[in-house]
């Protein structure tokens, strides 16, 4: 059974299954799975981070982070630096230039004891995903960023171990094309005109 917030469920059953009845080669294998609960949030309307903030408090054991800004004032960044602390394995791929931007919460994610690689492999690392227990998928447009609460966006938290695996397996993929943080000033400085990379 899926659970839809936000959505008439007759609606997005018949898209679901004119979806199911016109896959073609090009549609992943990934991008049906049943059972999932879905619960959607959306910004400006509702505040996105708030919802995010709940789903991190809540993690156990891990959390796989994909981000393209991640800024403090969010309370994003807090709550993964929180959920390190408590000993939950938070690890972190970001963009090459989220660690350099005004309120970058990558170092402090780091100082609590989580860890930050940059992917590197692409042009921009423009995904915005977690991966909460093995259980729990956050994904949307929201960036874990405080500015974000003042667009138009969505978030969803998928609670599917099927669908976490699915987000997993694409972390997981991104970092090995993805090198370990060092720190805000060094990595910054490395970037800057001039600096060498």
């Amino acid at each position: 059974m899926i659970s839809i917030g936000c959505f008439a469920r007759n609606l997005f059953s018949a898209l679901l299954l004119s979806a199911v009845s016109v896959a073609t080669p090009a549609m992943p294998a990934a991008s049906i799975t049943t059972g999932a609960v879905i619960a959607t949030c959306f910004a400006p309307e509702e505040n996105c981070n708030a919802f995010a903030v709940e789903a991190v408090n809540g993690a156990k054991r891990e959390i796989l982070v994909s981000a393209y800004s991640l800024t403090t004032g969010s309370g994003i960044p807090e709550a993964l630096a929180r959920a390190a602390q408590r000993g939950v394995d938070v690890r972190v791929i970001a963009d090459r230039t989220t660690p350099c931007g005004r309120n970058a919460g990558v170092d402090l994610i780091v100082r609590a004891g989580g860890s930050v690689w940059i992917d590197g492999g692409v042009r921009i690392a423009h995904a915005k995903a977690m991966v909460i227990d093995g259980k729990f998928t956050l994904v949307g447009s929201v960036n874990w960023s405080k500015g974000a609460t003042l667009n138009s966006e969505n978030l969803n938290l998928v609670v599917s171990p099927e669908v976490a695996e699915t987000y997993a397996a694409h972390w997981r993929q991104r970092l090995n094309a993805s090198v370990p943080f060092t720190g805000g000033d060094e990595w910054c400085r490395r970037r800057a005109p001039g600096g060498g990379a």
